[in-house]
C-alpha cells in the first residue's frame, strides 16, 4: 500500500507566527487564523452535526465516520494539524472505561491500538501518542494521535495539548476533504484490512 509522506505542514517562528507550508503559503498569525481563505473560497464544513455526534452517526449523517469496529466508531479528527489525528468513540455511548465488562474493555483498547497501527501505517509518525480523558465530553473515546519528527523541538517531549488552543480551531488545519480525503480514504483502508485479519484471528 502507498505510505503518504508528509513534509512539514506547520511552522511557527519566534515572532508567534503560523505558517502553513501546504497547501497554504501566506503567513497568519494565531489570532488572526480564522480568516483564512483557500483560494477566493473559505473552506468550511457543515457542522450542525456536531451538536450530537452520536445521533448524527445513528443517523448516517456524521462525515468523519471511518469506520465501525467491535467497540465502537473509528473518526477522523475535526482538526488535523497532526495529519492523521483520530478517535475512537465507544458504542453503544458509556460514561467511562470503567463502566464496561472485561471483554468489551478488551474490545475497546484492542480497537484503539488498531486504530493506530492504521495511522502509523499510513502516515509514518515517529511514533503514537494515545489518551483516555472524558472531562470534558463525559462518554468513553480514546485520541489517537500520530506525532511527526518536523513538530517544533520544543513540542515535542510533550502532550499534544500543550499546542496553543488555536491550533485546534484554526480553520485551516480542520479536516476537509480537499486537503485530507485521501489521507482519511488510506487510513480506513488500512484499517479495514487490520479488522478482517484481526476477526480471523478471533475465529
Amino acid at each position: 500500500m502507498h505510505q503518504i509522506k508528509y513534509p512539514l505542514f506547520i511552522e511557527w517562528d519566534r515572532a508567534g507566527v503560523c505558517i502553513e507550508k501546504f497547501p497554504l503559503s501566506t503567513p497568519v498569525t494565531l489570532a488572526s487564523a480564522a480568516s483564512i481563505l483557500i483560494g477566493e473560497e473559505e473552506i468550511l464544513m457543515d457542522d450542525h452535526w456536531k451538536k450530537d455526534r452520536f445521533g448524527a452517526i445513528e443517523r448516517d449523517e456524521n462525515p468523519m465516520v471511518l469506520a465501525r469496529l467491535k467497540s465502537g466508531y473509528a473518526v477522523i479528527g475535526d482538526t488535523q494539524f497532526l495529519p492523521g489525528y483520530c478517535v475512537l468513540l465507544a458504542y453503544p455511548k458509556v460514561n467511562s472505561l470503567e463502566d464496561l465488562c472485561l471483554e468489551a474493555k478488551i474490545n475497546f483498547l484492542r480497537d484503539m491500538s488498531l486504530l493506530g497501527e492504521a495511522v502509523r501505517s499510513v502516515c509514518s509518525p515517529r511514533r503514537m501518542n494515545y489518551s483516555i480523558y472524558g472531562n470534558s465530553d463525559d462518554f468513553l473515546h480514546a485520541h489517537v494521535f500520530p506525532r511527526y519528527d518536523w513538530e517544533p523541538e520544543e513540542r515535542k517531549p510533550y502532550p499534544v495539548w500543550n499546542y496553543p488552543r488555536e491550533m485546534w480551531v484554526m480553520p485551516a488545519v480542520h479536516y476537509c476533504d480537499e486537503k485530507h480525503l485521501f489521507l482519511r480514504q488510506q487510513i480506513t483502508e488500512k484499517l479495514t484490512v487490520l479488522m478482517e485479519n484481526n476477526h480471523n484471528f478471533d475465529s
